[in-house]
């Protein structure tokens, strides 16, 4: 978020949704966590938690899904997964740490 300062770059959700999928892409899961971790909650929406989810699927990235949902817990932001992705994270091991958001 450094650079976002020093550029003056407003953080508007479309803004971040855009940054947080060109980290997924690149499976740079890391930074995309941290980005959403610095926005506020009130802010964070489905698409933004599901770009993340998408690219811990095709990467096959438990670690970063379970930190992804640690965060998410952390920050109180409620969230639904589409059932395609849900199959999918039970699929690799995921299916028991959703507790409330699933």
């Amino acid at each position: 978020m450094r650079l976002s300062l020093h550029y003056k770059i407003p953080l508007f959700p479309r803004v971040m949704r855009g940054i947080i999928q060109l980290f997924t892409a690149g499976g740079m899961f890391k930074e995309a966590i941290r980005t959403l971790k610095d926005f506020s909650s009130d802010k964070i929406d489905e698409f933004m938690i599901t770009s993340i989810f998408d690219g811990c699927v095709k990467h096959r990235d438990i670690s970063s899904a379970a930190s992804l949902i640690k965060v998410l817990e952390e920050k109180g932001v409620q969230y639904r997964l589409n059932i395609v992705f849900k199959w999918d994270l039970d699929k690799m091991g995921m299916s028991k740490k959703f507790g409330k958001n699933c």
